[in-house]
């Protein structure tokens, strides 16, 4: 009885063994048959300066080069009866410009139009997508607290008033001395006033800088900005996407990429051109303070 306990578990690690080998096989995975997409993204913002709209070729999944621009569009931007042309880059193609600074309204929605031959078949594609510039928090000001529970850490807490008409959601950012702190897609803290349970900043902690991290070391005098955007919940919906498709599965097997959910839409498009890309208007407002 005993020798035949012994056999067992060893028949089994012998039916394992035979079953990984017998799965080994080489999978090609053809990642070069998909259409290229026109990929447009751009934002209008409450700040005047001279805002910007960039036009690209989607690449393949393990494409290292960085995306090429898309020449010989035609941009423009409306609102209500008004529209402003933007002029391509000579110096960056694919990028399209405002002739001049401008800011956007807020409370007044913008709709952005790109027609190009995308395909170059001589015919011209038409894309547009429209967004509502919200209007913008007040900000009232920042304070500092140290944390020593578990690392040397020196919380950024914000005080300020919120848009008390609509529904907001928030993107906010932190720099340190012009510098941003979260400068990547994955550093973006995006809340909404839902989870706030009230119209206002009452202390809301908004970052931790790590004082063991140089990156994030702040020393007496260093100004720290903080950055607070008023978005639209589609806007938000698309960041918390992208964020999600840009750390991957988990497990790491779990699931393949998918295209993050555009705000453009078709108008005229006998190619069959597929788009992606999002176009959001949003509010902006700062604060700063000195580091002591």
């Amino acid at each position: 009885m005993n020798r035949i306990r012994h056999i067992l578990p060893l028949c089994w690690i012998l039916f394992l063994v035979v079953s990984l080998y017998a799965c080994k096989e080489t999978i090609d995975i053809d990642t070069d048959n998909a259409p290229e997409r026109l990929i447009i993204y751009g934002t209008y913002s409450n700040e005047v300066k001279r805002h910007s709209i960039r036009l690209t070729r989607s690449t393949g999944y393990f494409e290292t080069t960085p995306p090429r621009g898309v020449s010989g569009a035609v941009v423009t931007l409306h609102s209500g009866d008004k529209s402003i042309e933007l002029y391509e880059l000579l110096t960056e193609p694919g990028t399209y410009l405002m002739d001049t600074a401008r800011k956007g309204i807020e409370g007044q929605a913008y709709r952005l139009h790109v027609a190009v031959d995308f395909d170059g078949d001589g015919e011209t594609e038409e894309f547009e997508a429209s967004s509502y510039l919200p209007y913008a928090a007040q900000l009232d000001s920042i304070a500092f607290r140290k944390v020593t529970l578990i690392n040397d850490m020196i919380e950024i807490k914000l005080y300020g008033l919120l848009p008390d008409n609509e529904e907001n959601y928030f993107s906010l950012h932190a720099s340190r001395n012009g510098r941003l702190i979260n400068d990547s897609l994955d550093g973006y803290f995006i809340i909404s006033d839902e989870h706030l349970g009230k119209k206002e900043f009452d202390g809301v902690s908004c970052f931790y800088l790590n004082q063991k991290n140089e990156e994030t070391l702040v020393q007496p005098g260093d100004v720290i900005e903080l950055t607070v955007d008023v978005i639209n919940k589609d806007y938000a919906d698309f960041l918390s996407h992208a964020q999600s498709e840009a750390e991957g599965s988990i497990p790491f097997f779990g699931g393949p990429p998918a295209n993050v959910e555009t705000n453009f839409r078709s108008l005229y498009n006998p190619g069959q051109v597929p788009v992606s890309g999002f176009f959001a208007a949003y509010a902006r407002s700062t604060v700063t303070r000195a580091y002591e």
